[in-house]
């Protein structure tokens, strides 16, 4: 199952602040560094090095994104701040 979730980052659809660029709700994960950094790419070609954090995506700062996940069981909403 590993292989699958590393094989799929790249599908995630992630909301990120490359540098002093303007947040961007729709970027992608190009590759994972750590547990918590991110190389990624936002839809208008900017790419760099991103902290996930827990954070909305209006709340983003400079090398910050944000990953929102569902939990099935309660329907309720949560920010994902690690993927190991």
């Amino acid at each position: 199952m590993e292989y699958w979730i590393l094989k799929n980052l790249k599908d995630l659809v992630v909301s990120v602040k490359i540098g002093n660029s303007k947040v961007e709700p729709f970027g992608s994960i190009l590759e994972q560094l750590s547990n918590t950094k991110f190389k990624v790419t936002d839809n208008k070609g900017n790419e760099g090095v991103c902290e996930l954090v827990n954070k909305s995506t209006n709340d983003l700062d400079d090398n910050e994104m944000s990953l929102m996940g569902i939990v099935l069981h309660s329907s309720a909403f949560v920010y994902i701040t690690s993927i190991v």
